[in-house]
């Protein structure tokens, strides 16, 4: 799975449970809950936010772009 999200797309949170509600305005969306389980990571699937624990997540991409250089 190839991620789109821009670095305003991830949300880095403490906690394997968040909510989401979508952005402020007319993009919001109904209040979900989402759980990441075994997973680092969880995405909104109503407006593709991205939630991460794994605070050295940018870091891991850009060694990743490098190495496909």
């Amino acid at each position: 799975m190839t991620l789109q999200n821009s670095p305003s797309d991830i949300l880095f949170v403490n906690s394997k449970k968040v909510s989401c509600n979508g952005e402020k305005g007319s993009s919001r969306h109904p209040l979900v809950y989402l759980n990441m389980g075994k997973k680092d990571h969880v995405i909104c699937p109503y407006c593709g936010k991205y939630f991460t624990n794994n605070h050295n997540y940018l870091s891991t991409i850009e060694k990743n772009k490098k190495n496909k250089i």
